[in-house]
Parts: structure tokens; sequence; C-alpha cells
């Protein structure tokens, strides 16, 4: 699953390259419920339109042009609404939720972040070695 970075690369990436289609690709394809999936999320998470500009530091009159079409969030602050929102971008864009860990899988991670550098190299080298024999 590609992280929301290079979603939202690919999009630049599109736009760059297309530059006739992009009005098209953005209101027809791309946020065609981006739109739908913040305001959800801003209501889930019990919080304000409000709250998230001044986060992100723009204008509310800003954030709510975005909320009806009239322009679009950059890449920075695309990313920065998805964390004040603990979503992903790739989520507000596609609708494809990340999939989660089991507490188990966390467990692991937190250990291994814990780990030292060394550490850390031998135990890749294990489980490296360990997937190979299955």
């Amino acid at each position: 699953m590609p992280c929301p970075f290079i979603v939202w690369s690919n999009i630049a990436l599109y736009v760059k390259q297309n530059k006739a289609n992009l009005l098209f690709f953005r209101d027809k394809i791309l946020f065609m419920d981006f739109w739908t999936r913040l305001k959800k999320e801003i209501k889930d998470k019990n919080t304000t339109q409000e709250w998230i500009a001044g986060k992100i530091g723009v204008p509310f009159g800003t954030f709510k042009k975005w909320l009806t079409r009239k322009t679009y969030p950059n890449l920075k602050e695309g990313v920065e609404i998805s964390k004040l929102l603990e979503t992903s971008a790739e989520y507000l864009i596609t609708g494809t939720k990340p999939q989660k860990l089991s507490e188990e899988e966390q467990k692991l991670i937190n250990t291994y972040r814990k780990l030292s550098p060394a550490d850390k190299e031998n135990a890749e080298l294990a489980m490296n070695a360990w997937a190979r024999k299955k």
C-alpha cells in the first residue's frame, strides 16, 4: 500500500504531465469524495473546521473554499490535515483505509523501536533468515 506522500506525489506528477486534464482530474476523479470524507472525519473526531484551519495555519475562509471546492489544499496542507484527523492522506483522497496492525504486531514494532542500531540490524538479519526458510 503506498504511503500518503507517494499518493500525493503521483497526483502532482499526473497534474504536471496532464495540465489540460487538471480540472477534470481533480474534480471528477480524485476529489469526488475527498470532501465528504474530510467532513465526516472532522465530525467523527468531534472537532471543527475552524480548529483544523487554525492548526495548519490557513485562514478559515481558505479552508471553507476547500470544502466548497473553490480551491484545493496543497501537499503539505493535505498531509497536515490527515495527521490532525489521525487518518491517512490516502484515505482522504481514495477512501482506502490503511491496514490496521494487530496488538501483537504493534508490540513487536514498539520493541524494535527501542533497540540500538546494532540490535536492529541483528533483528532484521534474523527475520530475513527466518523468512527465507519458509
